[in-house]
């Protein structure tokens, strides 16, 4: 099954539910996307996406998948697979109580200049391939892990939880914050070359 909305073409008011082997189009929000599903295993989506709102969650959680950036976009909460470098653009708002769980097979997780996160947890289901950076001061963040990655860049306007385990092996973990501390959950462990807050 291919779904295709062209070079550069919306699709307007969908929002998308990805199931095994299956692709629906709900109301809610707008994507520019093209959609390409299997009929054995999940589906998968290569393109940019960015929409207004979905009303529940988004998971797009098959390893093909081919998204270059993600957001602006609203959900209640957002799972993604990616085997590709991932920016995050614009707002991209789960609220105080969503996760986002973003992993990558290949390539890093950035925030594009100008973008906020806002999310009650950022994880990773299985690991980040490179770096994870988050360097935007606005962002809202309230609890990081468990996640893996080769370095991690976090700023937050709020206090921050590390919970599970936070592995960047011998690479940097930078946390910082514009107001509120930054503490570790029961049970949470650290493995870091250097622990720095650069501000």
């Amino acid at each position: 099954l291919v779904l295709t909305a062209g070079t550069g073409g919306t699709l307007v008011h969908a929002a998308l539910i990805v199931q095994q082997g299956s692709l629906s189009l709900n109301k809610n929000t707008q994507a520019r996307v093209r959609l390409i599903s299997s009929l054995s295993g999940a589906p998968s989506v290569s393109a940019n996406l960015t929409g207004t709102s979905i009303a529940s969650g988004l998971t797009l959680a098959s390893g093909t998948n081919q998204i270059g950036t993600l957001g602006p976009i609203k959900a209640t909460g957002i799972k993604l697979t990616d085997s590709q470098a991932l920016a995050l653009s614009g707002l991209v708002h789960v609220g105080s109580s969503g996760t986002i769980d973003i992993a990558t097979t290949a390539g890093g997780v950035t925030q594009a200049t100008g973008g906020t996160v806002v999310a009650g947890t950022f994880t990773s289901g299985t690991s980040i391939a490179s770096g994870l950076t988050l360097a935007s001061t606005a962002n809202q963040i309230g609890t990081l892990g468990p996640v893996k990655a080769t370095g991690i860049k976090l700023a937050d306007s709020q206090g921050l939880t590390l919970a599970g385990a936070i592995d960047v092996g011998t690479g940097n973990l930078d946390l910082s914050t514009s107001s509120g501390s930054i503490v570790q959950a029961a049970g949470a462990s650290i493995k870091a070359g250097t622990l720095l807050s650069s501000g």
